[in-house]
């Protein structure tokens, strides 16, 4: 799970703003908190003023966006699920009212959710925290948030300008990584759309990529004028010089993987020039359409159409 989609009236607080300006439930106010340090988002959605709203959570600046309206919670989640690019499976909503779960579910109907009585609020609170294991925070996790809020500046910006001035406008710096670390094998286990063949991480799968001579991985860390998103694309490939008689050199790309907070910034193609030109032989993709990667899809089929491949103007350094 990647991130909450939280009501306000009867769950962050007791009672209903407009009324009574509410008392936070503490339990699970402190949840949220805690899951935000550990790089999960959260976002509200909730039948209410927003003005209202943005006064009460003036402070919480790390809840974004903040969908506070009159209209359906489906439209809500959607505009939410849009900012953060990411799919509504690996999304909880927590809400009071069992007939607006019942409303999101009918658009949504792969979103988790959780029913929430704040007469029991530890204990509603723990079974949330329960949906959340405990995980090794990297940095990745501390840029997560401010790199989606430079998203929605940076797509702002993109619609304002020539496309390819505006690409040459952005400063972009890619920093390449040898081997295999936690950063790495996360985003094989969490990434969804742009994934080439769907595999998730495993501890038979780490395993094997480790005992495995010859198999290498390659990480790339993304800035730009809007800021640092971090280690955001990771590559697993294995290069065989002989594949059958007569020898042909080739390389396997096992794993292709971009965050989807980075999708739009034209990485990928930055990542197969990379591979281009450190691996200057053919290349057999370990590619498999699946029901979630749409994006990798979408990227597998403009590689093949497109080469040699568009115009990124990144400025790429191995570390």
């Amino acid at each position: 799970m990647k991130a909450i989609i939280t009501d306000l009236d009867g769950v962050l607080w007791k009672g209903i703003l407009s009324e009574d300006r509410g008392r936070l439930n503490l339990h699970y106010g402190s949840l949220l908190m805690d899951l935000m340090d550990r790089g999960i988002l959260v976002a509200v959605a909730s039948k209410n003023n927003i003005r209202d709203v943005e006064a009460e959570l003036r402070e919480a600046t790390r809840i974004f966006p903040i969908e506070a309206n009159w209209g359906p919670k489906s439209e809500s989640v959607k505009r939410i699920l849009q900012v953060w690019n990411i799919l509504p499976e690996d999304v909880l909503v927590v809400d009071d009212n069992p007939l607006e779960i019942r409303e999101i579910l009918n658009v949504f109907p792969t979103i988790k959710y959780h029913i929430f009585d704040s007469n029991y609020e530890e204990f509603e609170t723990g079974k949330i925290r329960d949906m959340f294991p405990e995980k090794e925070t990297i940095p990745e996790d501390k840029l997560r948030l401010e790199s989606i809020k430079s998203n929605v500046l940076f797509n702002r910006e993109l619609k304002q300008m020539d496309t390819e001035e505006f690409y040459k406008t952005l400063d972009a710096k890619i920093t390449v990584r040898g081997g295999f670390t936690p950063r790495a094998f996360e985003l094989i286990g969490k990434t969804n759309q742009f994934n080439i063949n769907g595999r998730k991480d495993s501890e038979h799968l780490r395993k094997y990529y480790l005992s495995q001579e010859g198999i290498s991985c390659f990480t790339f860390e993304y800035s730009d004028r809007f800021g640092d998103l971090g280690i955001v694309g990771v590559v697993v490939v294995d290069y065989c010089e002989e594949s059958s008689e007569p020898a042909v050199p080739h390389l396997t790309i096992h794993e292709f993987c971009l965050s989807c907070r980075a999708v739009g910034r034209r990485i990928e193609f930055s990542m197969v020039k990379y591979l281009d030109h450190k691996f200057p032989v053919t290349h057999e993709w370990e590619y498999v359409p699946t029901e979630k990667n749409g994006m990798a899809q979408k990227f597998m089929k403009e590689i093949s159409e497109t080469h040699p491949y568009i115009n990124t103007y990144h400025e790429v350094i191995e570390a």
